[in-house]
């Protein structure tokens, strides 16, 4: 289903529609905001994730996949890395002022078992130790490693400025020699539960009755529907997705560690409010500074996101931007004669395409840029946090195939994604009918609200940039 058109003036031509009232036609499937939310291309993050159907319902969360803490709560797990990295629990033992020489063995120490014997690690220095013995777990948090150095030169000695406590190690491989009858597994996958939280948003808003009068809009979908909408009721649609957008883009979480909310209103309920999406990758994002921004941060930004990524080429990312960042990124494609193609197509668990995608709009620049494609997207969102700064973020937008979860997802309560509600006074909703009222007052109040939260599955494939 998608929206066919708009306009203040009941017209088929000729085609015959069935006519239904906004809430109406919301109230019996509210999921059907995201189309209306695809009438305004500026609402990137609603575009990502409601538009195209990437929704959870809160109150059904799938057993296995998502993990349900309370109604306004929920956690994922994730891929960190496709490497897992282990830092050093302790500062190894320093036995010579040559360690490692003349293949010296040693110990150096983990927080839990994960290399074994046969292992080949790196340093952050790149130089390489082997594993010669099981590791043995002294206490809690607490395993012991022999090592020997990987060198060429029996006067190799390794740098002890990187045996210390907190600097990373990375697996490279293992090796045997022909008759061993030894072997081990590892998972080289790091796994991590990451947890957000929803939010409810309200707008309401009084009608007199001379404001009843107002224009009417009418909207067509694809289902021969002929949606009738208020001046008001329209309005306030569009202010309800704006409040969200923000909150899916750049809210930042109001619980602690423990899960407690920290503001609360003066009768002492919790006022919850989760993570967006700009939050979430922040902490695992690279960011990037630039004075005059060409294709090098480009060059850059993509680097650091398909290094955690699966692979190198192939990816979609998409480059959400403010209007600033829209024009100066624009601008130097062109400079390099970088052509785009018009449409942005994602992945949807409800597209009718083999592959899974739909096109989000054909108002989107796509490029193919060193074997990926970067789909450009303004963002009504950013302008408003970001109005005299260049500002984006780049976000792998792939799914994770085996499991069939988008890049991100929206998470609401089902059956609470866009209520609506009025109290009628003298005139009706529309200024000039009669019937039963609820108020004395000659007017119309009109109030809606909805919960919303995001999810984004792999905050390791992003980039972000902004101007000095």
């Amino acid at each position: 289903m998608r929206i066919l058109s708009q306009s203040i003036n009941l017209n088929n031509n000729g085609n015959t529609f069935t006519e239904k009232h906004l809430g109406e036609y919301l109230g019996e499937k509210p999921e059907r905001l995201g189309l209306m939310a695809s009438m305004r291309p500026d609402l990137t993050f609603t575009l990502l994730t409601e538009s195209l159907r990437n929704t959870v319902m809160g109150n059904k969360l799938k057993k296995g996949t998502y993990k349900g803490i309370h109604k306004m709560a929920f956690e994922w797990q994730i891929k960190m890395n496709k490497i897992k990295r282990v830092p050093f629990a302790q500062n190894a033992v320093i036995s010579s002022t040559n360690l490692g020489a003349y293949s010296e063995e040693f110990s150096v120490f983990t927080p839990y078992k994960y290399y074994n014997k046969g292992d080949t690690f790196a340093l952050e220095n790149k130089q390489l130790l082997f594993v010669t013995k099981v590791p043995t777990m002294l206490g809690s948090n607490l395993w012991e490693v022999k090592v020997k150095l990987v060198a060429q030169h029996p006067t190799d000695t390794v740098d002890v400025n990187y045996l210390s406590q907190g600097k990373m190690t990375l697996y490279r491989s293992n090796f045997w020699p022909e008759l061993s009858r030894e072997g081990y597994n590892r998972m080289t996958y790091d796994y991590e539960w990451h947890r957000n939280y929803m939010g409810l948003h309200k707008h309401g808003a009084t009608m007199s009755q001379r404001f009843s009068n107002n224009k009417t809009y009418y909207i067509n979908d694809a289902d021969r529907v002929q949606i009738e909408a208020f001046e008001i009721e329209k309005e306030i649609m569009n202010q309800f997705l704006e409040t969200r957008e923000g909150n899916i883009a750049y809210q930042e979480s109001n619980f602690d560690e423990y899960g407690r909310c920290q503001l609360q209103d003066e009768n002492g309920q919790d006022i919850p409010m989760g993570d967006g999406v700009i939050p979430q990758a922040k902490r695992y994002a690279n960011l990037f500074s630039y004075n005059t921004f060409d294709t090098s941060y480009l060059d850059m930004m993509i680097q650091s996101a398909t290094a955690k990524s699966t692979k190198i080429t192939g990816n979609k990312y998409v480059f959400a931007c403010n209007t600033r960042m829209y024009h100066q990124f624009g601008s130097a494609m062109k400079q390099d004669n970088i052509l785009s193609n018009f449409g942005a197509w994602f992945f949807s668990k409800n597209a009718k395409d083999p592959n899974g995608l739909v096109n989000v709009g054909a108002n989107f620049n796509t490029y193919s840029y060193q074997g990926n494609e970067i789909s450009l997207m303004p963002s009504m969102a950013l302008n408003v946090e970001y109005p005299d700064q260049g500002y984006g973020i780049l976000i792998g937008m792939d799914p994770d195939m085996e499991s069939g979860k988008p890049a991100m997802e929206m998470f609401t309560q089902e059956g609470a994604e866009y209520l609506t509600g009025n109290l009628i006074g003298m005139g009706g909703k529309d200024g000039h009918s009669s019937g039963e009222i609820y108020t004395p007052v000659t007017g119309t109040e009109y109030y809606v609200m909805g919960y919303s939260g995001v999810a984004l599955y792999n905050p390791y494939n992003t980039a972000i940039i902004q101007e000095n």
